[in-house]
């Protein structure tokens, strides 16, 4: 399922992590043209190599953690991305996937879609929740936001059945969850709260760095501005005074 998610813009597929090739095999069963993927494990990555050569489509293995390899990718790249991979500690097991999907949203093509996985942190939280919608509400889209995404930009949260067996370790809920997102081919910006209060502002946490000012997850001012401001500061300045 999380294959023909990602396939469905045809095109260049990204893929991150190989595993046991089932969704890689479900990829080269779709109509694309290109199919990327990157994997971390030597071992694994040997497979994927002797795999690739068997393959109907085009395939373009890249060796190493996807932290250093997607830098290497231009913007606007891809038309779709299916992220699986396993957490490294602990202490990511329920946010790892999130470090992606930021530079997912870079290297997406605008109206891009974008799959993603994460059993081992969906088997501990969905139980907590009544339904997909509640737990993707409260779990996952305060996290795509800070991403790039907006909201409408998630165009199904579903919930795909599954039967893992007694003795799986790391997965027992009958369903997996299985969301559809696509980059907003808009050009501005779309991802502002409808009907917040003005007099809510001055609460607000803000998240200042020297290259940015971010209040409640939204962007307010960035660096590149730095000539504009400039030019409005002559121009606001030009009689002097007060």
């Amino acid at each position: 399922r999380l294959a023909e998610i990602a396939t469905q813009k045809g095109g260049k597929v990204l893929e991150v992590g190989f595993g046991l090739a089932i969704s890689a095999t479900a990829i080269q069963g779709q109509d694309i043209s290109e199919h990327v993927i990157i994997e971390a494990n030597a071992d694994v990555f040997k497979s994927l190599e002797e795999w690739a050569k068997k393959q109907p489509h085009k395939v373009t293995p890249m060796f190493g953690l996807w932290q250093d390899v997607v830098k290497t990718l231009p913007n606007d790249s891809f038309d779709g991305i299916l992220y699986d991979t396993y957490p490294n500690s602990k202490e990511e097991q329920h946010t790892h996937q999130f470090g992606f999907i930021k530079e997912a949203h870079r290297i997406l093509k605008p109206g891009g879609v974008l799959t993603y996985c994460n059993l081992t942190s969906i088997g501990v939280l969905r139980p907590k929740y009544k339904d997909w919608e509640s737990f993707f509400r409260e779990t996952q889209l305060p996290h795509l936001k800070e991403c790039g995404f907006v909201e409408s930009d998630v165009k199904s949260v579903e919930g795909f059945p599954v039967t893992p067996p007694a003795e799986c370790e790391y997965y027992d809920f009958p369903e997996a969850l299985a969301p559809t997102l696509f980059k907003s081919g808009e050009h501005g910006y779309h991802g502002l709260r409808a009907g917040a209060k003005a007099e809510e502002w001055k609460e607000i946490k803000a998240d200042l760095t020297a290259d940015s000012l971010k209040i409640e997850g939204h962007p307010v001012m960035e660096r590149w501005e730095t000539p504009y401001m400039n030019r409005l500061a002559e121009i606001a300045t030009q009689k002097g005074g007060k």
